[in-house]
């Protein structure tokens, strides 16, 4: 079974397996070895690695450092919405999960490549194939997990499969926050409908998106507010056309900004994709060619055009003293 081969060439040559600072990334289900087996594992696409996610692999590792064994975490790339044609669907891209499946402190990562060989496993041939190479004595999963061809593996043949096969199987309900039920999919759409604040409760962090800075029209410095084209991943969501007031990261340093998402209606572009551009209120450094993070903070209103180039200036500056009486700068 293929997995998910991820880094450069030069991390690609070293075989099947990377170690992070704290980490191991296996890449490749034969390279599993003697010290990864009869740990504690969990296993999901961990889109988003919200606080229902976080809270599963935290469980799995407390009980791995309980036997003195290893934490594993068994995810899938590409996320299957991807892989069956629905685009921009992606809460975090492979390195945002990568990363913060790491902070979390687990032992080993296992990114398998979700292709149509592993579409066509029955729930038992996943089992058999997938789960039984890391001989675990655990499994962890969520209550809503599902595995195998059409999503038919369910939690009661995993446990049945456990009495088989001599491995526990301890299920994680759901986690609410606000009185709603935490899960992947209501975050893709409360990020469609620009609610990044109720967003942020249900991942435990703000919404981000990570893109390097391209070369752009020029239009915002004619309007008094350079501003900086980001290109995003195509497979990362997006939140609704609008302004969002943000922080924008780069390297480690951390700024206050406005985040326009949208078309740029009043100039009358016929783009085909959204177009993502920050604006850094007294940054003079040039931008261009660095790689930046947004965190998105709240929305501040919908995208529209304006008839002139002037009041979209005034909106702009409106906009900035907005956020900053609303005392949304922490």
């Amino acid at each position: 079974m293929e997995i998910y081969e991820r880094g450069n060439k030069e991390e690609e040559s070293g075989g099947g397996s990377r170690l992070t600072d704290s980490m191991e990334i296996i890449r490749r289900l034969n390279r599993i070895k003697e010290k990864c087996k009869k740990g504690v594992l969990t296993i999901g696409a961990f889109d988003g690695v919200h606080k229902g996610h976080q809270e599963i692999i935290k469980y799995a590792l407390n009980r791995a450092r309980s036997i003195k064994r290893k934490g594993i975490v068994l995810t899938l790339y590409p996320h299957p919405l991807e892989f069956f044609g629905s685009k921009g669907q992606s809460i975090t891209t492979l390195e945002e999960k990568i990363e913060l499946i790491e902070g979390l402190g687990v032992d080993v990562l296992v990114v398998l490549k979700f292709n149509k060989k592993l579409v066509l496993l029955s729930p038992w041939q996943f089992i058999k194939k997938i789960l039984l190479r890391f001989t675990p004595c655990e499994i962890v999963i969520g209550s809503n997990h599902t595995f195998g061809r059409g999503g038919k593996g369910r939690v009661s043949l995993l446990k049945k499969a456990g009495k088989i096969y001599n491995f526990k199987v301890t299920v994680i309900n759901l986690k609410k926050v606000s009185g709603s039920y935490i899960n992947s999919t209501g975050i893709r759409t409360l990020i469609r409908q620009g609610n990044v604040e109720k967003a942020k409760a249900q991942l435990g962090r703000y919404f981000s998106l990570t893109g390097k800075v391209v070369k752009g029209k020029g239009r915002g410095k004619i309007l008094g507010f350079p501003t900086s084209n980001l290109k995003i991943l195509p497979l990362k969501i997006l939140p609704k056309n609008g302004v969002y007031s943000g922080y924008i990261w780069r390297t480690r340093k951390k700024h206050r900004g406005i985040v326009n998402v949208g078309y740029c209606p009043t100039f009358g572009e016929k783009l085909k994709h959204p177009r993502v551009e920050v604006f850094i209120p007294g940054f003079k450094d040039k931008l261009y060619g660095s790689t930046l993070k947004v965190e998105f903070m709240n929305r501040v209103r919908d995208e529209r055009k304006f008839n002139s180039t002037e009041a979209l200036s005034l909106q702009i500056k409106k906009d900035i003293l907005k956020t900053e009486k609303e005392a949304r700068w922490l």
